[in-house]
């Protein structure tokens, strides 16, 4: 082992992050830096870092789905290490499952973590409209048929 910690680029890094939000000129500017301090705030696992800063997006317009989509999978993964399995699950399961760029996590990663949020939180009823029934989140299960068959699996059971 190197004994180095793998968080040691990032920590420095999100403190060069926030002293430069005075430099921001424009909307796109204020967006791209709040992007960037939730996603070293998730990979720093702090998560009232993620949420704060998820927060102060809220007043800004944005009508970018890529941007709309990792805000979405912050807050999931906020909710989901706050133990707030069936809020995670929801906003997980309705995450759109197109052209992912450069994302937090994969499209893997949200349909375990939406079926596992489910699986433990949901009764039957809920569990069958957030996921079987989601035309968003059988994109998801489409692509990983071994998963689509244990939820049907689990489902139908």
């Amino acid at each position: 082992s190197s004994g180095i910690n793998a968080e040691w680029p990032l920590r420095p890094g999100i403190k060069h992050y926030q002293k430069s939000r005075d430099y921001g000129t424009t909307v796109a500017h204020t967006m791209e830096f709040l992007l960037n301090i939730i996603k070293v705030s998730v990979y720093l696992n702090h998560w009232t870092s993620v949420s704060n800063y998820i927060k102060k997006t809220d007043h800004i317009d944005n009508a970018d789905v890529k941007i709309t989509r990792r805000l979405q999978l912050a807050k999931g993964l906020c909710e989901m290490s706050h133990n707030n399995y069936e809020h995670a699950a929801r906003i997980f399961a309705n995450i759109p499952c197109d052209s992912w760029d450069n994302e937090i996590i994969s499209p893997l990663c949200v349909l375990v973590y939406a079926s596992l949020c489910a699986l433990a939180s949901f009764n039957r009823r809920d569990f069958q409209k957030l996921l079987i029934e989601n035309n968003n989140f059988k994109q998801y299960m489409d692509a990983q048929p071994t998963i689509r068959n244990f939820l049907f699996a689990f489902y139908n059971r």
